[in-house]
């Protein structure tokens, strides 16, 4: 097999094309949506802890719903200025819009929004820029038991975690990564 249909499919399994209620892809496509949705699926693990998220149905013909329309709004925004994305402008600006959103959840659909973005951007040269430094790792069960481990330390779960302790898990993980980004925790780790 050729290397570069290996990784069309990796990256496509990764983070699959939108569908519709009945099971079609939705066109146009659009990769940066696709991501979007992946990762609010990614935020749907912890649907148990977040019913002020999950009020917030899907809407349209996108299937987004209206956070992650936002978030998608945010980021074209950004992209059109030239301004690379970070996890802490985009969060900040999803909890000034969403204040009652439980922070777990916006964390995650930030973060894992941009992991993605990061791969679309390796892989599909997407070209959406982003500053892999100001990227936060998205923090999960798999991040906080992998943290647990190195530090003897036990964290909040991550779908009750406030913004100071996500901050200092944050900071925890910056130690580990040294010099390089601390997204890159999740690629290295999570498994």
């Amino acid at each position: 097999m050729e290397k570069e249909n290996a990784f069309k499919f990796l990256v496509f399994s990764a983070i699959p094309c939108r569908r519709n209620k009945s099971g079609k892809i939705i066109e146009p496509q659009d990769r940066l949506k696709d991501a979007i949705h992946r990762a609010h699926r990614d935020v749907l693990t912890g649907r148990f802890y977040f019913e002020q998220y999950l009020s917030y149905k899907e809407k349209g013909k996108d299937g987004l719903n209206e956070i992650e329309i936002k978030l998608d709004s945010i980021i074209r925004d950004l992209k059109k200025k030239g301004i690379a994305l970070n996890s802490n402008s985009l969060i900040e600006t999803l909890q000034k819009e969403y204040d009652t959103v439980e922070f777990g959840a916006i964390q995650k659909l930030v973060n894992m929004t941009l992991k993605y973005v990061v791969i679309l951007n390796s892989f599909e040269k997407a070209e959406i820029p982003v500053d892999e430094h100001g990227c936060d790792c998205p923090l999960d069960s798999v991040i906080l038991t992998e943290l647990e481990k190195r530090l003897g330390k036990k964290h909040t779960k991550w779908t009750r975690m406030n913004h100071d302790e996500y901050k200092e898990v944050q900071k925890e993980i910056k130690q580990i990564m040294e010099n390089e980004p601390i997204l890159y925790f999740d690629f290295k780790y999570w498994k």
